[in-house]
């Protein structure tokens, strides 16, 4: 469902009403590279620069495959939604597809560039509003107490796995194997919520094929 409603006015030279669409239900994916702080700290910025751009081009290459929407990438925090900006019945197993293939990505990055990072994947299934925000600089972004959730199912997930809440659960299509998430144990936010883990096992078999892109290239001057 969407529910249009209007923003303020922006930018100092043109008067423009922004809509910022309440849709439901999307799925809310984030995920935290685990040991990218001990790696940037042994780079210059250069080469720094050029492996995330290395590596989000690769997870880019993914969340397109499965119609997610890259909103933002923080750092080392990768943020992407399925079922927004455009309506879609299968935006939890997007999200579940897009999470395992993050995990594929990474490992692969680490062994063709010879590095050692791992990676969370916590996913949440709610509402969101989403638009057009910012004054001279415009960005499309979503946000939400929904938004807020899938963060701490990131941080209260296990490195390599992928982190899913209850309610993600019961929107999936596809069979998918889980096991308890205990994820309150790793994140005090998560009290009362009952998460779980995709089975080790099962989460090997799964087949992620990435959109075949050229992996874009950056130099820092």
């Amino acid at each position: 469902a969407v529910v249009s409603t209007q923003s303020g006015h922006y930018g100092r030279d043109m008067m423009r009403n922004l809509p910022i669409n309440l849709m439901e239900p999307v799925s809310i994916l984030y995920a935290d590279l685990v040991g990218f702080t001990a790696m940037s700290s042994t780079l210059l910025a250069p080469e720094l620069v050029d492996l995330l751009t290395d590596l989000y081009g690769r997870f880019d290459c993914v969340a397109e495959a499965y119609n997610c929407e890259n909103i933002s990438i923080l750092g080392d925090c990768y943020f992407a939604v399925s079922g927004c900006p455009e309506a879609d019945e299968r935006h939890a197993d997007n999200c579940m597809y897009t999470g395992v293939g993050l995990i594929n990505a990474t490992r692969e990055f680490c062994q063709q560039r010879n590095k050692s990072i791992d990676i969370r994947v916590g996913i949440h299934t709610g509402i969101v509003l989403c638009g057009i925000v910012g004054g001279t600089k415009f960005k499309y972004d979503v946000w939400s107490s929904d938004a807020k959730l899938a963060n701490y199912m990131e941080s209260g997930g296990v490195p390599g796995r992928v982190h899913i809440s209850e309610k993600t659960k019961g929107c999936l299509q596809d069979n998918w194997d889980f096991e308890e998430g205990f994820g309150s144990k790793r994140e005090p936010e998560l009290q009362g919520i009952r998460t779980y883990l995709l089975k080790q096992e099962f989460q090997d078999t799964v087949v992620v094929e990435p959109k075949k892109e050229k992996v874009p290239t950056a130099t820092l001057r």
